[in-house]
């Protein structure tokens, strides 16, 4: 769309009256790309051309209560398009009874999503709020052809989110002191694994993901040449009710039953701490951070093959750099990962467990360390 009609969007639109301000706007997207995925030797996925186009039209409205109560009300409507052409084959050295296949998807969807809030000034610098909404991602497809048992679209993923908190700036701005707290409820979320014996990562929908907690975040400055961070969470992630599809097409995902576990990538605590610190030069100055964060363990895939599972670890990092402001240049030296843990980023193969075939993660990069410089033109 964006590429005919020659502007990347349209609008927003905007207004006020004396208790109420109101944005409304148009956006669209056409995306074309190609690109290559799969597992040498044993097979690859060509995508020859994949294809998203939508537009969404929302608007978004506050009212002014009372002086210090706001309502808001917001909607959005959402059409979206994804069509694909691919084949997936062997590469030339691997088995000789994967051939080459062909497929196509043409998946649209569309979806109609609110808000409605409420934000109260408790005082002259806290606010709290409290905010329903809903939202989602547009249908997609799994790169294999449709037979005639087997359709390659998933469903496009809902979700109801209900949150509330409390943002506030005290000790006349030398501590910010954030804080919500939300429930997340899933319908159709993609879960996606890896099974060797197929020509394609299966994708389907679990029927209802569960996600609940609460987050602090607090910066203070007690000078103004240094700065505290602390940021702190804790979420319980499930997958209520997810069973694969009673179909062989999905490998050994077919009616794999993984209700009540742990969603993948969702450690149940994260802590971050961070501090900086300022030395003023008649020349610039010199700025020393360090942080370190702290994830609890957590399983890499949504079966919990004990291959992907991540163990609780801290990691941290440190930097030293000099600032020139009068001639725009900096130089630093860093640290990252002075532990040196081995911390998965990315879970390739994950089969069910009990199943045949090995889990294979992508680390985090190890301890590195170097040297930066930057110099403004």
């Amino acid at each position: 769309f964006l590429q005919y009609l020659g502007a990347k969007s349209l609008g927003p639109l905007s207004g006020e009256t004396t208790n109420m301000t109101w944005l409304t706007g148009l956006s669209l997207y056409r995306q074309k790309n190609s690109d290559v995925s799969g597992l040498a030797p044993l097979f690859l996925n060509f995508n020859d051309g994949n294809e998203s186009e939508g537009l969404g039209l929302y608007a978004y409205l506050t009212y002014d209560v009372s002086e210090d109560m706001r309502a808001i009300i917001a909607g959005r409507y959402s059409s979206d398009s994804r069509k694909g052409r691919g084949r997936t084959t062997a590469d030339p050295g691997g088995p000789d009874n994967f051939a080459t296949v062909p497929w196509t998807a043409d998946v649209d969807s569309d979806q109609v999503d609110w808000k409605v809030g409420l934000e109260y000034d408790a005082a002259d610098d806290v606010m709290v709020y409290a905010n329903v909404q809903t939202g989602y991602q547009p249908a997609t497809y799994n790169a294999t052809p449709n037979t005639d048992t087997f359709n390659n679209e998933t469903e496009a993923p809902t979700i109801l989110a209900y949150t509330a908190g409390i943002k506030s700036m005290l000790l006349d701005g030398k501590l910010q002191l954030n804080s919500e707290a939300f429930y997340y409820e899933y319908d159709d979320l993609p879960l996606q694994g890896t099974d060797l014996s197929l020509l394609f990562n299966p994708l389907f929908n679990a029927k209802s993901v569960e996600v609940s907690g609460i987050e602090l975040d607090a910066a203070y400055r007690p000078s103004s040449q240094d700065q505290i961070a602390l940021s702190l969470g804790y979420l319980d992630a499930e997958q209520t009710e997810a069973v694969g599809p009673d179909n062989p097409a999905f490998g050994v995902f077919a009616g794999v039953d993984v209700s009540g576990k742990q969603l993948q990538n969702a450690p149940s605590w994260t802590a971050t701490l961070s501090y900086s610190r300022d030395f003023v030069l008649e020349s610039g100055y010199v700025r020393a951070t360090v942080d370190a964060r702290y994830e609890d363990d957590f399983y890499g895939i949504f079966t919990h093959a004990p291959a992907s599972k991540q163990e609780a670890y801290i990691m941290s990092n440190a930097s030293l750099t000099y600032y020139n402001e009068a001639n725009g240049w900096s130089l630093g030296a860093w640290v990252k990962n002075i532990e040196d843990e081995d911390v998965q980023a990315v879970i390739g193969l994950g089969p069910v467990p009990g199943a045949a075939g090995p889990s294979l993660a992508f680390l985090q990069p190890p301890r590195t360390f170097g040297l930066r410089f930057t110099y403004d033109l």
